[in-house]
This record gives C-alpha cells, sequence and structure tokens, in this order.
C-alpha cells in the first residue's frame, strides 16, 4: 500500500476485483450455510494443530467446509474421518471456483495466516484469523467485513524474519483452544444475522 498512499490513497486500501467461475459439477449440498475452514500444515510453525480445527467442527452450529490445495489433502482425511458431516469438496479447486464457492456458501471462515485468509477477506467473508510467528502489522488481512484475529500468547510470538525463527521448535498456535475460536464463530455468526 506504500505506493498507492504515495499517489494520494486515503482510507482503506482498495480491494481487488476476483474472478469467479462456478465449478462444472453440481455443488448444492452446503450452499448458503456453510463454515468455510482452510487446516493448511504446510508451513508447521504457523499452523493451527489440525487435531484443533477438527475438535472445532464438531462444536460448531453449521456444516463444515474444508478449502485448500492438493497438498491439504492428507489433513482433511484426518479431521473428517468419522465426521461424514464435513465436506472435502472444496480441496485443490482452480482459484475463481473457490472464490465462486466462498461467496455462495460461506458464512464464516476459520484460517491461520495463509493465502486463503486474504482470498476470504477480498470476498467480504467474516474471519476468525489464528495467529502465531508472523506479524500481524505486516500480514493483517484487508476486509470491508468483520475479522477477529485471535493470537498466541505466546512470549515469542512475531518471531518470523527474526534470527529465534531459524530455532524455534514450533507449537505456539496450540496455545489457541478450539472453545476460543468456536466462541469467535457464533459471535460472527449472530451478528452476521443481525445486520
Amino acid at each position: 500500500m506504500r505506493p498507492v498512499r504515495m499517489l494520494g490513497w486515503v482510507g482503506s486500501p482498495p480491494l481487488p476485483y476476483i474472478p469467479v467461475r462456478w465449478p462444472a459439477e453440481p455443488f448444492p449440498k452446503h450452499i448458503g450455510f456453510g463454515i468455510g475452514m482452510a487446516p493448511s500444515q504446510e508451513w508447521v510453525k504457523k499452523a493451527w494443530p489440525w487435531q484443533w480445527f477438527r475438535e472445532l467442527s464438531q462444536c460448531l452450529p453449521l456444516p463444515v467446509v474444508l478449502y485448500g490445495g492438493n497438498s491439504d489433502g492428507y489433513v482433511a482425511e484426518r479431521i473428517t474421518a468419522d465426521n461424514p458431516a464435513i465436506l472435502r469438496g472444496c480441496l485443490d479447486r482452480h482459484l475463481a471456483e473457490v472464490t465462486g464457492l466462498l461467496r455462495a456458501s460461506c458464512q464464516v471462515f476459520v484460517t491461520q495466516d495463509t493465502g486463503m485468509m486474504h482470498l476470504a477477506t477480498t470476498c467480504d467473508i467474516p474471519t476468525v484469523a489464528l495467529w502465531g510467528p508472523t506479524s500481524m502489522s505486516k500480514n493483517s488481512p484487508v476486509s470491508l467485513s468483520p475479522v477477529r484475529i485471535i493470537s498466541t500468547n505466546a512470549p515469542c510470538a512475531s518471531c518470523f524474519g527474526q534470527a529465534i525463527w531459524d530455532v524455534c521448535p514450533g507449537g505456539c498456535m496450540a496455545l489457541i483452544q478450539p472453545e476460543e475460536v468456536a466462541r469467535e464463530v457464533k459471535l460472527l455468526l449472530t451478528a452476521s444475522r443481525l445486520s
């Protein structure tokens, strides 16, 4: 945003246009009422444990839809084991399709600091973002919809890019409890119904 502000822009950053493409196959099961989750474990140190995603999905009032790339399939299998109510149909799709599915189906999105977080917030989906080693001031999402950021209370948080990052064993994200995340999701759902 620095060059944009140098050109005189004031206020919130402009949101980019994102093209939408609807999937060829029918996808009616969750349209209009799903809670999206991006449980990516690609960056281990900034990943919320998949077990917490699984626990969270079991205490939410709406169906859960998992989003992510092809590499997130093994995590999705663990989260959805013995829980057919969780849908995996949004894994490894073209981003234009993901955008369409998000806009049509997602009331609240839950993720750590990922590209999917930025896509969801750009689509104006109320989002609960889970934060640990990366910098909130640098990586916080831009959105016209509410974003609740839950940060780990580890004293070394925001260590990414510092010397400590190289020797950090990770694990600070596990300090964020599923109950806390569920509470924020339900608050966003309530707020969206009242507006």
